[in-house]
């Protein structure tokens, strides 16, 4: 009675900082050095063993990249103290891509550090995923950036994905704060998979596509910046930015090429920040043996820690609520392909399924598989999106004689 889930389930595992902290160790602050002079800073991120993600307007050139640097640990210690910083030269001679459009520039980077003879292969990488359905709309987006060219900050809060838009597509809108040097950062979602590249402001516009002030007139840029109505900001899709680069890739020397397979293909275990995959909670070596059980002479496996299993029915250990909606759906979708039988699914265990729905509410897994779902297929789990509706549907009825 004295504990309640308010407004969605917000828990996260604790490895959601270690996974952050090294998600943040291969972004670093472009320190940016144009031909004529000119000086700024960016933010950008490692992508790959060489390469480096960050905005077209950070880098337009390969000229401005020549004589700019990546720099990592711009940040304080755990005693709030500087770290001592590692500069890499960039190297816009073995690889550099840009595209205005989605405001994107990938570019090589030394493999060593200028003073320190650092190895760039020391700060990892955080690999691109060219899949959809990553992030749904009202989950968190998190940045990692140099606003205004300070010290490496994250955002963590106040921070929901607002908008996916359909058209233009290949853009996604959040709320998460940023600055000037935030440009470039990459934007996360909880598992610290990279969804995005942060690109700018997402002002308020009307039907011609004019930017509104906060009093809704229309903007002229002698109002200045803080005179516009700010809904979020904007970034490009990490799928998008792929497919640009891989329609693109036929066209380059065999050694971009070779360097473009890498940021397409990369490896999920080692030293890279990698989207997590489904962890055992015990290594290979200390599990407990499979146990074998007969039945009806046909032989099943079942792993202790799994569940358990009583004569012909299984119980998961962990996992009910979205095995009762999964199952659920399948009598919604396929009505009659499950029979009303022992051996299938009686329907007085139905009541159990609600248990277990009820128990267990929807989770960011379970979300980001049906957004992916349908991204592929069309269809969705409206159990998922509309968990009330659970206890208004009588799934008897999609049970077979």
């Amino acid at each position: 009675m004295l504990e309640r889930i308010i407004n969605g389930e917000n828990f996260l595992g604790v490895r959601f900082f270690a996974l952050g902290q090294r998600a943040g160790r291969a972004i670093a602050r472009i320190d940016i050095r144009t031909p004529d002079g000119r000086s700024g800073s960016g933010t950008g991120s490692l992508v790959s063993s060489r390469l480096l993600l960050t905005n077209n307007h950070v880098l337009e050139s390969a000229d401005w990249a020549r004589g700019s640097s990546a720099v990592f640990d711009f940040e304080d210690d755990l005693e709030n103290k500087p770290r001592p910083t590692v500069a890499f030269q960039l190297d816009p001679d073995t690889f550099f891509f840009t595209n205005k459009t989605f405001d994107f520039t990938l570019v090589a980077v030394k493999t060593t550090a200028l003073h320190t003879g650092t190895s760039l292969s020391d700060y990892g990488f955080n690999p691109l995923d060219d899949s959809q359905g990553k992030v749904t709309i009202g989950e968190p987006i998190n940045i990692i950036q140099h606003p205004s060219g300070l010290l490496k900050q994250v955002v963590l809060q106040e921070n929901r994905l607002l908008d996916l838009p359909e058209d233009p597509p290949g853009w996604l809108h959040y709320e998460s704060d940023t600055m000037p040097g935030s440009s470039g950062a990459p934007l996360f979602n909880n598992r610290w998979e990279m969804v995005g590249l942060h690109h700018s402001g997402w002002p308020k516009r009307n039907e011609q596509g004019q930017i509104l002030t906060v009093n809704d007139q229309i903007w002229t840029r002698d109002m200045g910046e803080l005179a516009i109505k700010w809904i979020g900001n904007e970034g490009a899709r990490v799928s998008q930015i792929l497919q640009i680069v891989k329609a693109e890739q036929a066209a380059m020397d065999a050694g971009r090429q070779a360097l473009v397979t890498e940021l397409l293909t990369p490896p999920k275990t080692g030293t890279v920040v990698a989207p997590p995959v489904v962890e055992i909670s015990t290594p290979p070596s200390e599990r407990t043996p499979v146990e074998r059980t007969t039945t009806l002479g046909v032989q099943s496996a079942v792993m202790q820690g799994c569940g358990r299993k009583e004569e012909n029915k299984f119980e998961p250990k962990n996992g009910k609520g979205a095995v009762s909606r999964a199952v659920m759906y399948f009598l919604l979708r396929y009505p009659g392909f499950i029979d009303d039988k022992p051996a299938e699914l009686q329907a007085a265990r139905l009541q159990t399924l609600l248990q277990w729905h009820q128990a267990e509410p929807v989770s960011d897994y379970e979300r980001h598989r049906n957004a992916a779902i349908h991204e592929k297929q069309g269809n969705r789990n409206p159990l998922i999106d509309f968990p009330d509706l659970a206890t208004r549907i009588n799934f008897g009825l999609g049970l077979g004689a």
